[in-house]
């Protein structure tokens, strides 16, 4: 967990943060966490200004970690000055969404997999992880009730609105350009085929 404090008076502004990190992988078919310290969670983001920016959470956006994005941004920014803070976070945001050498498209294709493959794990897990599935002792039952759940949630996910940026014209393209890949991928998926609990096959 991230503590970051701010204080602030009319003539100056004080951002702290702790430096504890976790990372989370697989050992065994189980989560396990370990912690280390020394992580820098505040940067500056201008060489001209004393503009300050602080992560907590990932370490990384989509496999770049935030301490490159940070320099790269302060390089980009030059002297380069807004009026206002939020001009630096539109800024900053622009530069990370546009930029095709930090997330180059076979990077972009990789972390888009990587993140099909995540969310078909956690939904797994939150599947099997419900009492009547665990209750239930018959192997037909137990795969009609994972399919009714996993229904359930794609109703859930149907339902809910987008967020802001994307539209379903994002959702059509991703499905026609990463479908066939994305499928290979969630079904090759090492920790899932060896849940003989979950259907083996998905089909996107």
């Amino acid at each position: 967990m991230t503590s970051e404090v701010a204080l602030l008076n009319k003539s100056a502004i004080a951002l702290a943060a702790d430096s504890a990190t976790t990372v989370t992988y697989w050992d065994g078919g189980r989560s396990q966490r370990r912690y280390f310290k020394g992580a820098n969670k505040i940067f500056n983001l201008s060489v001209a200004h004393p503009v300050g920016l602080m992560t907590y959470a990932s370490a990384s956006l989509q496999g770049v970690p935030w301490e490159i994005l940070a320099k790269a941004f302060r390089t980009h920014l030059g002297t380069k000055s807004h009026d206002h803070l939020s001009g630096y976070a539109t800024d900053f945001f622009d530069f990370v969404q546009n930029n095709n050498y930090l997330y180059p498209i076979t990077l972009q294709d990789k972390q888009f997999l990587s993140q099909v493959e995540r969310a078909a794990v956690i939904i797994c897990f939150r599947v099997i992880d419900d009492e009547p599935y665990k209750a239930e002792t018959d192997t037909a039952k137990k795969e009609t009730i994972f399919i009714d759940r996993l229904n359930d949630i794609l109703k859930n996910i149907n339902a809910a609105a987008f967020i802001q940026g994307a539209s379903q014209g994002d959702i059509d393209a991703a499905i026609a350009k990463y479908a066939v890949e994305a499928t290979t991928t969630v079904n090759n998926e090492q920790f899932l085929r060896g849940l003989s609990r979950c259907p083996r096959d998905v089909h996107i």
